[in-house]
């Protein structure tokens, strides 16, 4: 024979101990979403600044004046792909060891925190709504049990 009394008891309790896993999953949602916001505002504003600086780097290497003395003694100008070959291999020693670098290193580790905060925001929904679910269901049942 079933005891209602301890099995309604052990309903109240499942409830009890739900709704602190829900509070509990609450506040880790909200903490995910603030971490994400935060994370990709930086991950943007990294981007952004990484952009602004290769385009000043680009503007001066393609300024720079790449003529060189011929056999005549008179400057010959290089052609446009000996140019654009001159940047490109400057560019990756920039992004390796000079101007480039750090913004170049701040911005990939701030994507890279970005996608972790992405992550950790949809595991914290997950959680949520598993636990909401259980909510839910032991509301259910008290429902049924009270009527």
């Amino acid at each position: 024979m079933i005891d209602l009394k301890s099995e309604f008891a052990s309903v109240l309790l499942d409830a009890r101990n739900i709704s602190g896993a829900l509070a509990d999953a609450t506040q880790d949602l909200r903490m995910a979403i603030e971490a994400n916001a935060k994370a990709q505002r930086t991950a943007k504003e990294a981007k952004a600044n990484y952009e602004a600086i290769e385009a000043e780097f680009d503007a001066e290497a393609w300024a720079k004046d790449r003529s060189v003395p011929n056999g005549d003694g008179k400057p010959a100008k290089p052609t446009v792909d000996a140019i654009k070959m001159a940047v490109a291999a400057e560019k990756v020693k920039a992004q390796r060891e000079g101007v480039l670098a750090k913004p170049l290193a701040m911005m990939n580790a701030a994507a890279y925190a970005a996608e972790d905060a992405a992550v950790a925001l949809k595991q914290a929904e997950t959680q949520f709504s598993g636990v909401k679910h259980a909510a839910d269901l032991v509301g259910n049942i008290l429902r049924v049990v009270v009527a």
